[in-house]
């Protein structure tokens, strides 16, 4: 129980600082690498991939948690903020969970 409670506490000392500065435009750039993953080659290019896969599903399933029905695919979730974020550039500043989420509301709840 104790190494349940300490892994989000380890996680967030090593992960804060590299992702403190990310905003929407950044995290839709890490996002693209998703959509193009047959030609993503690079150790960055599958480690931006993997970060967008899982931080968009996390944003699906805290969003969803009242929704009937399936979280969209990682390449479905990506490709709407990836759109979102070029039709709003007046966000790119935002946190990317924020954008995400509004990015996600092309999935409405079937409830």
């Amino acid at each position: 129980m104790r190494l349940l409670l300490f892994l989000p506490f380890s996680f967030s000392l090593i992960a804060g600082p590299v992702f403190a500065d990310l905003n929407a435009a950044g995290a839709a750039a890490r996002c693209k690498n998703v959509l193009e993953l047959e030609t993503v080659s690079d150790t960055k290019g599958l480690i931006d991939a993997g970060w967008c896969a899982g931080f968009a599903q996390a944003v699906a399933i805290y969003e969803r948690r009242q929704c009937a029905g399936p979280i969209p695919p990682a390449e479905a979730l990506a490709q709407a903020f990836v759109n979102w974020t070029s039709a709003n550039p007046q966000y790119w500043d935002i946190p990317p969970s924020e954008g995400m989420a509004a990015a996600f509301l092309v999935f409405p709840c079937k409830n």
